[in-house]
């Protein structure tokens, strides 16, 4: 028996299988459902790994990787594959589609150097609004021996997983997902800021909400401007691959992390106001150069 689909039942098809349609809150509702699901699904799956009894720092790279790509990458390519439109490519659904180019890259590092002070100063706030609870001390405590103990092959292992794997994965989901859609619907500086302040609540750090929330909205407008996932994901790793090389360059400072309250790159500008409303204001205004170096390359690009 042989059967025949004519183009009528393909379209027939394509329009009953089409979720582009779902509202906002529908495809919200829908993200964060599967989300739930997925970690659900880690959470077994690391029941499973545990019992294997591995070794303790591969135990810990395997469970890092292992949550990035369920919790992240895996709802943001089922969301993209569900709702983006017929004429659509899931990798632009995500914004992964474009390069930003090496210009705008390095003047987003510079944002984030240039930033370190107010961050510092910000950071301070919050832990004495909001102090580090037990349970986030012990596992920086175990991140940071991790860091300045590695051997080589360790710090190369921890730029891919601690820095890269989380960076990138983290973007597609906040950034590419989740800004880049909501941008459509409602205003985007409500997108970026909302979603900051979601990226940072996902962290369970409390102690680090306002600064990680001001990161995640520089990252968000990164995305905005460029319209390239790929911007962000790279400052992001290099905001992350930073702290890898120093405390591997500089093992002591771990150390100094934990009994001193902070490592000496920790405290620039942490008691100071001066400099870090100066460091605020040079942040600011290299955004706006960066602003303006994307605006031209999309004029270029017509």
């Amino acid at each position: 028996m042989r059967l025949n689909f004519t183009d009528k039942d393909m379209t027939e098809n394509r329009r009953i299988l089409d979720f582009s349609g779902w509202s906002l809150m529908g495809k919200v509702t829908f993200a964060f459902g599967f989300s739930i699901f997925m970690i659900l699904f880690f959470i077994s799956i690391n029941v499973v790994v545990n019992s294997w009894h591995l070794q303790e720092n591969t135990f810990f790279y395997l469970v890092q990787v292992l949550m990035a790509l369920c919790v992240f990458v895996t709802p943001a390519v089922v969301c993209a594959v569900l709702f983006r439109k017929q004429d659509e490519s899931s990798v632009g659904y995500l914004a992964m589609n474009r390069a930003s180019g090496v210009l705008p890259f390095v003047l987003g590092v510079c944002v984030i150097v240039l930033a370190l002070p107010f961050i510092n100063y910000v950071s301070q706030i919050n832990e004495q609004i909001i102090p580090p609870s037990a349970q986030s001390l012990a596992l920086e405590r175990k991140l940071m021996g991790l860091l300045a103990g590695a051997t080589p092959l360790q710090f190369v292992l921890n730029l891919v997983v601690i820095a890269m794997v989380p960076a990138v994965c983290e973007e597609i989901f906040f950034r590419g997902l989740l800004v880049n859609r909501a941008v459509k619907y409602v205003n985007p500086h409500v997108a970026v800021w909302s979603v900051a302040f979601l990226f940072s609540a996902c962290h369970f750090q409390n102690e680090g909400l306002f600064p990680r929330a001001w990161l995640g909205a520089v990252l968000g407008y990164m995305l905005l401007w460029s319209r390239s996932v790929w911007l962000p994901a790279l400052v992001h790793f290099v905001n992350n691959g930073s702290i890898v090389c120093y405390l591997y360059a500089f093992p002591e400072e771990a150390g100094d992390e934990i009994a001193k309250g902070g490592a000496a790159i920790d405290t620039i500008g942490a008691d100071n106001l001066p400099l870090a409303v100066l460091s605020l204001v040079l942040a600011v205004g290299v955004m706006f150069v960066l602003r303006r170096c994307l605006l031209k390359q999309e004029i270029a690009m017509m």
